[in-house]
């Protein structure tokens, strides 16, 4: 599909007509920067949860870190984003 325009008031956006019907209800992540706005639908993961863990953990293990070197990472990460 082309590109479209959308109106903003009061901090809503409203999505051309064309669209409105096959977004209506849908799950979006919105990602600015500076003066761009970019909306993705997100989809249903096709994995369960306890199937995310578990891709997770074997990619942890493929790091190699020890228990204390990740943890000494996530709290490197977590003091940067929520300074």
């Amino acid at each position: 599909m082309a590109n479209q325009t959308a109106k903003v008031k009061n901090g809503t956006i409203t999505l051309p007509k064309g669209l409105q019907k096959s977004w209506k209800g849908a799950d979006v992540f919105i990602d600015v920067s500076r003066d761009t706005i970019s909306i993705k639908r997100l989809t249903k993961s096709a994995l369960s949860l306890k199937e995310m863990m578990d891709e997770l953990r074997r990619a942890a293990r493929k790091t190699r870190l020890s228990k204390k070197e990740t943890e000494k990472a996530i709290q490197s990460v977590r003091q940067k984003v929520y300074k």
